[in-house]
């Protein structure tokens, strides 16, 4: 079982979500409260919680500062923010602390129990994994293992931010490090979740959005492959073509030829 720690300057919130722990059956082998950021940091060190649940508004210290400092001497645990807001900014500063998922208060038990069960399996599945590791180091020492990632957490928000760019500035020059400098993060880590959530990089994407508005676009035989090309972000139709053959199988101008049959 897991020790869990509630965090929130409101008792009502803290209360609620000892109900739909109580309610849903959830056994942890401790359950420990905090009213405020200072608080939570102290007993996080003592409790050693391997899931925190925090609001990211508080009094004096937040929620955010609170799980960065938690981190320093708990890198591990799974941090689920509680929060009135889903903005960007608020997802940006998440993942730099690690959090795992958001809450939108005021949450419904089901969605409530559903982050909170997901965190709970990923524990599992990490814990299930070490083991695996463990029992074949004698014969066959693996240097690392990894757990499932979220799909629904703050990366998400990240995400959706860069495909959001990418659907509304296609027609557009689009480098990797302008959207690197959007969001805040390195090449490295943006690619990384990106491939996560999408299950491909980010020239495809791009690429992909590109030759789904060509096609859109080819419907209309008044417009010209060449001006089409410029109309998606690629200067040389040429181009267009070699990328367009590559997605679809075959040539812009077939593709049209296909429509008009």
């Amino acid at each position: 079982m897991y020790k869990l720690l509630v965090v929130d300057d409101e008792a009502i919130e803290r209360e609620a979500i000892q109900y739909f722990i109580q309610q849903a059956g959830l056994k942890f082998e401790a359950v420990e409260e905090a009213t405020n950021g200072i608080e939570a940091v102290s007993k996080a060190a003592a409790l050693e919680p391997q899931i925190i649940i925090m609001d990211i508004r508080m009094p004096g210290k937040d929620g955010l500062e609170a799980a960065k400092e938690i981190r320093q001497f708990n890198s591990d645990c799974k941090i689920i923010f509680l929060t009135a807001f889903s903005e960007f900014e608020y997802a940006q500063k998440a993942i730099k602390v690690k959090a795992e998922d958001f809450i939108i208060k005021p949450a419904d038990s089901e969605t409530f129990l559903r982050v909170l069960n997901n965190v709970i399996t990923d524990l599992d599945r990490g814990k299930a994994a070490v083991e695996a590791v463990a029992l074949e180091l004698p014969e066959n020492f693996h240097d690392g293992t990894g757990t499932e990632v979220m799909v629904n957490g703050p990366n998400g928000l990240l995400v959706d931010r860069v495909c959001k760019y990418i659907d509304q500035n296609y027609s557009k020059c689009i480098k990797l490090d302008e959207l690197c400098d959007m969001v805040g993060f390195s090449k490295y880590y943006l690619s990384r979740i990106f491939k996560q959530y999408k299950n491909m990089n980010l020239v495809d994407y791009i690429a992909f959005r590109r030759i789904e508005k060509t096609k859109e676009i080819l419907k209309d035989p008044r417009v010209s492959i060449k001006e089409i090309s410029s109309l998606v972000g690629y200067n040389d139709p040429n181009y267009l073509t070699n990328v367009f053959k590559k997605w679809e199988g075959i040539s812009p101008t077939e593709y049209r030829n296909k429509l008009c049959r």
